[in-house]
């Protein structure tokens, strides 16, 4: 009756004259404006926690008010509304949550690495193991893989807590982890390990369980591995090498393990005989340095600390004499590298140790390149070879013993001759004692005895089957290139039959030579000859025509360069690994540490993330969220 009467109608219509909202709307338009700015708020809390993470940052402390989230979102959220309720109520700011966002962070960049991989039909898996501060052991998985442009990239996809370190154990880790990431075995095409024993050798490693699988992957041995296994060797083989290393450490031991010895030596290093290699006028790069450790494992960095000793040769001398002044233990280990110090062999083989050490960190230093092919690293390590071998030279060392002598006659003893000691009567045989013209004559012998031993086992350490693999690839593009003769061979048809038709790549071979010429002549540079692969790459992208012609030669070249040659970026990820894990921080759960630490290596890609598709991600997991933040649109 009353939506009938006119008091109802004159109502209504004054209402609609005058456009007043309904209750309904206004209540309404107040949820949606909340709703809009929750969303705000929570794309503010989830680029905090990309950036925190991709800086390799805590994100909590002992006081939830005083953490680096907390007051990170103060800071960049000053000016958005309803900041301060946010924070207070806490409502998406509890452990779990932040951990479920990270988690959300991390797979949405593994996603897209993978996306990347998978664009790309091979891949290589490079794996390598440490322990962290908390007494875990960590393998972690990097991916080599070739896109279309020929560009090589290598990344870490995460890391896996093993019980043990067991070939059987690593092996089910890797077939795991490419199960995991959609990544078929039959894809593989390389494999690139530390060469440790439960990686590498003959039956039941790694290696060798997954080649049995698929025979294409191929493996080789980091070669920065072997370069520093090879110095190791020839250490341990050569007596005065191992000598003059010893000295380094007790010398470094000595000084940089004592707050006091280390100023006494500083001290001596201003005083006013050297005061004009510390004067101001003086460039930065010829002033005395201070001690430098040495590192007995890491890839050959010796050099700089071997040169850091003998550049303060006359400086540790005096800091010995101090030293041993005192009455403790420390004043024997002084007296002793005191009485060393005065030994002109001593002087003479840190010489040869710093001259010895230096080309092979060079070539160490030189290979650890993504880019880096095999050809490139066979090509450095001749070039190293050819340094040893002029080195062991009679005129240069002649040239070296005499620069030598005369460098350490203000420092040390002259030279001299060992003091002969009579063979026991039941070695004596009878035959004349050898015994040496000149002081000379024993150092030469000794110098090139050391030369000698580290020239082998670089060459025994370079010598791989999987790298001769890569090697005859190249070698056979190479010779293509150059219109040589070039054959293959059996052993490259019978690896690669299911991936190359070689009746075509025969084919392309031939007319490589004429492309390579027509090619730089409209360029208007003329290639005499090719020496590098990345010729052949440029030569290959040169058109799109010219990369579907060669279609064969273009999956060759994939394949050879998938094959890695070292494991720089699983050492590198190490490192990353170092600086998230601390001793403050060795309690994160095994999860964040995942997704923290691709977020801060992959930091190209953590850039290019969508927020929004995060945040979209995060409010549809459960109704809650969706009635608290609204539809994100």
């Amino acid at each position: 009756m009353h939506d009938k009467s006119s008091y109802h109608r004159d109502a209504l219509a004054k209402h609609k004259k005058h456009g007043n909202d309904s209750v309904t709307s206004l209540l309404l338009a107040k949820v949606t404006k909340e709703q809009q700015c929750r969303r705000n708020l929570l794309l503010v809390q989830l680029s905090c926690l990309l950036f925190l993470s991709r800086q390799g940052l805590a994100l909590r402390g002992h006081i939830e008010e005083e953490s680096n989230l907390f007051q990170l979102l103060k800071l960049t959220g000053s000016d958005i509304e309803g900041l301060p309720t946010w924070l207070s109520e806490k409502t998406y700011m509890s452990p779990a949550i932040v951990n479920e966002q990270l988690m959300l962070l991390g797979r949405a960049v593994r996603l897209k690495i993978l996306e990347r991989i998978k664009a790309d039909r091979f891949f290589a898996v490079m794996a390598d193991e440490t322990r962290d501060i908390s007494n875990k052991e960590q393998v972690v998985i990097c991916i080599r893989w070739v896109d279309n442009d020929f560009s090589v990239h290598e990344d870490a996809i995460g890391l896996y807590v093993v019980p043990s370190t067991t070939s059987a154990t690593l092996t089910e880790v890797l077939k795991d982890t490419l199960i995991r990431c959609d990544l078929p075995l039959s894809n593989c095409r390389g494999q690139g390990y530390d060469g440790a024993s439960n990686f590498q050798g003959h039956v039941n490693v790694v290696a060798v369980q997954l080649q049995r699988e698929e025979p294409r992957a191929v493996h080789v041995h980091c070669l920065a591995h072997c370069i520093n296994l090879a110095l190791q060797e020839a250490t341990r083989a050569c007596k005065p090498l191992r000598d003059a290393l010893d000295i380094t450490i007790e010398v470094n031991k000595l000084i940089k393990y004592s707050p006091k010895r280390e100023h006494l030596f500083k001290n001596l290093q201003k005083a006013p005989s050297i005061e004009k290699r510390l004067d101001m006028d003086v460039p930065q790069t010829e002033r005395t340095r201070g001690l430098r450790p040495l590192c007995p494992t890491r890839w050959t960095v010796r050099t700089g600390s071997i040169n850091s000793v003998l550049e303060n040769f006359d400086t540790l001398r005096k800091a010995f004499e101090e030293i041993n002044k005192g009455h403790d233990e420390y004043a024997r280990i002084a007296g002793g590298l005191l009485s060393q110090f005065d030994q002109f062999s001593v002087f003479f083989w840190l010489k040869v140790s710093s001259q010895i050490f230096a080309a092979s960190e060079q070539l160490s230093s030189s290979i650890q390149s993504v880019e880096t092919t095999a050809k490139d690293a066979q090509k450095g390590a001749e070039q190293v070879l050819a340094y040893y071998d002029k080195l062991r030279s009679t005129d240069t060392f002649s040239e070296f013993y005499k620069s030598v002598v005369d460098e350490a006659e203000d420092k040390t003893d002259p030279p001299r001759l060992p003091r002969y000691r009579k063979r026991p009567k039941r070695l004596d045989d009878g035959s004349n004692t050898h015994t040496f013209p000149s002081v000379e004559d024993y150092y030469r012998q000794q110098y090139f005895e050391g030369l000698d031993i580290v020239s082998e086992q670089l060459k025994r350490r370079f010598s791989q089957k999987g790298f001769n693999t890569a090697v005859e690839i190249e070698l056979l593009l190479l010779s293509a290139a150059n219109g040589r003769n070039f054959q293959i061979s059996s052993h490259i048809r019978e690896l690669y039959k299911d991936d190359v038709d070689f009746v075509r790549l025969n084919t392309q071979l031939s007319m490589l030579h004429d492309t390579v010429k027509s090619v730089s002549t409209e360029s208007g540079c003329l290639i005499i000859e090719v020496t590098n692969i990345d010729t052949v790459v440029s030569i290959i992208n040169s058109s799109p025509v010219i990369r579907h012609l060669f279609k064969e030669i273009s999956t060759l070249l994939k394949i050879c360069l998938t094959i890695p040659v070292t494991t720089a970026t699983s050492e590198r990820t190490f490192s990353a690994l170092q600086r998230l894990k601390s001793y403050v921080r060795s309690t994160m759960t095994q999860e964040r540490l995942n997704n923290v630490l691709l977020l801060h290596v992959h930091k190209t890609i953590a850039d290019e993330l969508s927020l929004v598709d995060v945040a979209r991600e995060f409010i549809s997991f459960n109704d809650r969220r969706r009635n608290y933040f609204g539809l994100f649109s």
